[in-house]
């Protein structure tokens, strides 16, 4: 059983972190909740994006439902837990990647 937990907690991450995708834009905000705005005039939706949104080179990954809103369901989205600030969690550390890699 711990093989079996070890292989997942291995292959869950690697399978899901080339699955997001990463884009450059803008955090916006309005009475519906949280979006990210693309440079091109779009909006992110419809799953998990690798976003710097602060610059620092350092990218979190965040989930878009179909309305291109942000989901953070009281700590859950898409069924991976999430902290208060929508950033993917795992253990309670939120998971990075060097943005410059995306």
């Amino acid at each position: 059983m711990r093989k079996l937990n070890k292989a997942l907690l291995i292959a869950i991450p690697m399978t899901l972190a080339m699955a997001f995708t990463s884009f450059a834009g803008q955090w916006n905000y309005d009475m519906n909740g949280w979006w990210y705005g693309t440079d091109d005039g779009g909006y992110l939706d419809d799953g998990w994006h690798w976003l710097d949104g602060n610059g620092d080179g350092i990218a979190e990954c965040y989930y878009f439902g179909h309305d291109g809103y942000m989901v953070n369901d009281h700590g859950y989205a898409d069924g991976y837990t999430v902290d208060d600030n929508g950033a993917w969690t795992i253990n309670g550390a939120v998971q990075t990647r060097d943005a410059s890699t995306l």
